[in-house]
């Protein structure tokens, strides 16, 4: 049967007797909880601490930097002045200011904040492959074990120990394609997958939304050519195309609030990717099936899982589907080895070009092969339950009295079993290695410190410590190539100066990230610099804002005045009106459904 068919709750999904055992959404979610927080060490242990990858610190700085500029100046993160001497903030491509777990941040603080956004996109990674793997009718157990074993792949383990929360955007992916072969009859899992994709973006997912929007392309050619060859359906084969189009003019209004800001952006200061790059077969089968780690992403799923993964491609129309998927992904994956090769003719395309690294591919093929896994793991439990009822049948007779429900759960008690042993041998293959368990927090907190802004040299490497200090780090490292002042100092005796001292005198009044007052005294026109970078979106209540070699100047008449140097990037109040009028939309029409649906139930 082909994965448009319609299965999953309130459809003909076939019952089984295990399925008792995880039916309780507060079960799974309880089980999902305890197996994200025993598989890894310290994930709630200890949570003002950091991993001693410095790309942790780089993370940590950005998202602190917009924490404290929200709950401590209360302005929107427009600019972030804490790094490289003042960059874009919101438009940063790798910005997640506006991500729903920043709440979490802003609550607890960043340390605390990131373990429990950890914690809950492992739970809806786990829950969204589970609910997949249910609709394609997986038993309860078999989607259990493939959510676990993709849940905690070492692609997700290793993002924890490197402190890459944006790539963590990936265990949406699951969410995203229910909601497309949902949405190809429901216009709410529509939206649903827009808003999925919406989180991706503003979790600053440079590659998790170039890959899924990939993945739904794939989906949407594939399953536009089933609906034109088969003739027992009633969805138009038109279906798939509208939903796709419909998920991405959702997820682009719910994202605008980053999407516009980061789209000039880019558009300005593109990450073009030139180089070719192609992967052995052998490196990246090793990177599913090794526990090591590789240079880059590994996604260790265990050679068990692949297995059972194939075995049941041979005896399952879905399983064999979505092997053919993982497969199409492995070629991808591959990167350059030809010049028509897939991946070659996708770097020509807008977004793909600036993207690298072909091999991290190897996450949408562990994902496609665990709910493979899921539907094989289903036909072992299935021939269980009917080796039994035959065995049964021929003991007991047929006609005496049907064959116990225990027998089911003991069967699906031994597949539980199974999937434990398969994702602990994930956690003591890959985790227990000494390098993983020994980077992942072993950093104590950045400290803060009360004292007026100033630009230090800084440090790349601990980039946390300098924004809770109110200091500038101008070592830095941004994969965007940001203008970076070469007249940016970091010992100044002030970080406004005139550019003649002869002629005026500058005096700090107040100073925020997005916002600077200074009181000018000038007995001629002259020019005030301010230790910053340069930015178009700088205006000047007096005079005119301009770059002076890199450097934020303002040429200022004589007088005595308050000058008010503000940062306005109109992009992002557009973005952020147009994402606040579709929520607003969406909660109305939301509202106006569960308002019908109790009238006729009235």
């Amino acid at each position: 049967m082909h994965p448009i068919e319609p299965m999953g709750p309130g459809r003909k999904t076939t019952r089984r007797a295990s399925d008792v055992l995880l039916a309780i959404v507060g079960v799974r979610v309880f089980l999902w909880l305890s197996v994200a927080v025993s598989a890894l060490p310290g994930l709630l242990a200890n949570p003002f601490q950091l991993a001693s990858y410095h790309d942790e610190h780089f993370w940590y700085a950005h998202e602190d930097a917009a924490r404290i500029t929200l709950t401590k100046y209360h302005q929107l993160p427009a600019w972030n002045p804490f790094y490289c001497g003042g960059v874009p903030g919101i438009g940063n491509p790798q910005d997640s200011t506006w991500a729903p777990d920043t709440l979490l941040k802003i609550a607890f603080g960043e340390g605390p904040g990131r373990r429990l956004a950890y914690l809950l996109l492992f739970v809806l990674g786990m829950e969204g492959l589970y609910r997949l793997a249910r609709r394609h009718d997986a038993s309860t157990i078999g989607a259990a074990a493939a959510a676990i074993v993709f849940a905690l792949c070492s692609f997700f383990l290793d993002l924890v120990r490197l402190g890459w929360q944006s790539f963590f955007s990936f265990q949406l992916l699951p969410w995203v394609v229910l909601a497309f072969y949902e949405g190809l009859r429901s216009t709410r899992w529509r939206v649903a997958g827009g808003a999925f994709i919406a989180w991706m973006l503003l979790q600053g997912g440079l590659y998790s939304v170039p890959y899924t929007v990939l993945v739904l392309a794939v989906l949407v050619v594939t399953t536009s050519i089933t609906l034109l060859r088969k003739k027992t359906t009633r969805l138009q084969p038109i279906a798939p195309a509208v939903t796709f189009v419909t998920i991405g003019v959702v997820a682009v209004l719910l994202s605008a609030a980053k999407l516009f800001p980061t789209m000039i952006v880019v558009k300005s200061l593109p990450r073009l990717w030139q180089a070719s790059e192609a992967l052995p077969w052998s490196d990246l089968l090793a990177r599913l099936l090794k526990p090591g780690t590789h240079d880059g992403q590994p996604a260790y799923i265990t050679g068990h899982v692949i297995l059972i993964a194939l075995l049941g491609a041979g005896f399952d129309r879905r399983a064999g589907w979505f092997v053919g998927l993982a497969f199409f992904f492995f070629v991808i994956a591959l990167g350059d080895f030809a010049p028509m090769a897939p991946h070659a003719i996708l770097h020509k395309l807008p977004i793909f070009e600036q993207l690298r690294f072909p091999h991290r591919y190897v996450i949408v093929i562990a994902f496609f092969l665990c709910v493979a896994f899921a539907r094989s793991m289903t036909i072992l439990e299935d021939g269980a339950v009917e080796a039994a009822r035959l065995v049964h049948a021929r003991l007991v007779g047929p006609s005496l009295r049907p064959m116990p429900v225990a027998v089911g759960l003991l069967v699906g008690a031994v597949a539980a079993v199974g999937a434990y042993l398969v994702a602990r041998a994930i956690h003591d293959d890959f985790v227990k290695d000494e390098r993983i368990e020994a980077s992942m927090f072993p950093m104590d907190a950045p400290l803060a410190y009360e004292q007026p802004f100033r630009q230090s040299r800084g440090n790349r490497w601990d980039a946390q410590v300098f924004a809770p200090a109110s200091l500038g780090s101008l070592q830095c490292f941004e994969e965007t190539a940001f203008p970076q002042s070469g007249k940016l100092r970091g010992d100044l005796p002030a970080e406004e100066y005139p550019l003649d001292p002869a002629v005026a005198k500058v005096e700090r009044l107040s100073w925020t990230p997005n916002v600077i007052k200074l009181r000018v005294e000038a007995t001629a026109a002259t020019t005030v610099l301010v230790n910053q970078n340069w930015s178009k979106s700088w205006r000047a209540s007096v005079g005119q804002a301009r770059s002076h070699e890199g450097l934020l100047a303002i040429d200022v008449p004589a007088g005595s005045y308050e000058l008010v140097v503000r940062y306005r990037d109109p992009w992002v109040l557009i973005g952020l009106l147009t994402t606040v009028g579709t929520l607003v939309a969406l909660g109305g029409v939301l509202v106006r459904g569960v308002v019908r649906r109790g009238k006729r139930a009235g």
